[in-house]
């Protein structure tokens, strides 16, 4: 029997999620990847197998870790995730793999007035993972 799941509810303004994501998701999500050992899933070959799609509904805004998102996969198929899913789970991989330790998650208010994010790379730029999944274009 694991440990039991907790379910915090946080509110805050869109401006401070940056703080959240990097601090919090990306922090989990390393956590997970690490538990996991080196032959876990990557996210490139989950979205190129299609088994993470891009999904820009989520009335909700539930924020979903590396495990819940292969957790989805098991009982789906498919992982249905928006950007700062994927950008959380993006980051964390490149710190833990040492691709780019210093990689971390940006958010930025979008052309259509809405809030996006993305990934900063000190060795690759800009990522989109969003992008790879699906969306239609970079926000």
């Amino acid at each position: 029997m694991g440990l039991p799941l907790i379910r915090p509810l946080i509110r805050i303004k869109a401006n401070e999620a940056k703080a959240l994501l990097n601090g919090g998701i990306v922090g989990v999500n390393r956590q997970q990847m690490m538990a996991r050992g080196p032959n876990r899933p990557r996210l490139i070959d989950l979205i190129r197998s299609g088994k993470v799609v891009y999904s820009a509904f989520d009335p909700d805004e539930e924020w979903w870790t590396y495990d819940q998102v292969l957790d989805m996969i098991a009982r789906d198929g498919v992982a249905y995730v928006d950007c700062e899913d994927l950008a959380g789970i993006l980051a964390a991989e490149l710190q833990v793999d040492g691709t780019d330790p210093r990689a971390f998650v940006h958010t930025y208010r979008a052309v259509n007035h809405t809030w996006h994010v993305v990934v900063g790379s000190p060795v690759f730029g800009w990522l989109d993972p969003s992008v790879a999944a699906g969306m239609r274009r970079a926000a």
